[in-house]
């Protein structure tokens, strides 16, 4: 077990393309690459390929997100959880600012913050 004190949940910026969010990511597993990070983005879009799994637990605000394989659409909102399945290609758009807590599952050694 590894708790996390709100103190140490420090927010750093994170540009992807003409999005600035802020990330921190609380627990990260070499062997796994398990990211838990809170996410917090202004208004923007950004297009990203998820290399592994991702679940996200929209705290505030709303995303359009677009399957760019499907061109299936979803609107995201506070309460709302969305899974990624690996491999996905979205196109994500803020139209007011938003947070969420994200977990990802990424191969060990792959950076799953990587913009498309």
């Amino acid at each position: 077990m590894k708790k996390f004190e709100q103190a140490a949940l420090a927010l750093s910026n994170v540009r992807f393309y003409d999005v600035l969010a802020r990330s921190n990511e609380m627990v990260a597993h070499a062997d796994r690459s398990l990211v838990v990070e809170l996410w917090e983005a202004d208004e923007g879009t950004f297009e990203h390929r998820l290399p592994g799994e991702e679940v996200l637990y929209c705290l505030e605000g709303e995303e359009r997100v677009e399957d760019l394989k499907t061109g299936e659409v979803e609107y995201v909102g506070a309460g709302d959880v969305l899974y990624y399945p690996k491999g996905s290609h979205v196109r994500v758009t803020y139209t007011r600012p938003f947070r969420a807590l994200i977990i990802q599952m990424a191969p060990a050694g792959v950076d799953a913050l990587e913009p498309a």
